[in-house]
């Protein structure tokens, strides 16, 4: 995991998002936001 959040060059509290979103990903679950920010990715 560590490999792959330095190979999208993610740091910082990038790397605290990412986390949760492959946490969610990996229990199939669905992560909401309401930072319009976040809809792009």
């Amino acid at each position: 995991m560590v490999r792959r959040l330095a190979n999208a060059r993610l740091a910082g509290g990038t790397t605290y998002d990412a986390l949760v979103a492959l946490t969610a990903a990996e229990h199939d679950q669905v992560l909401l936001t309401r930072e319009e920010r976040a809809t792009r990715t």
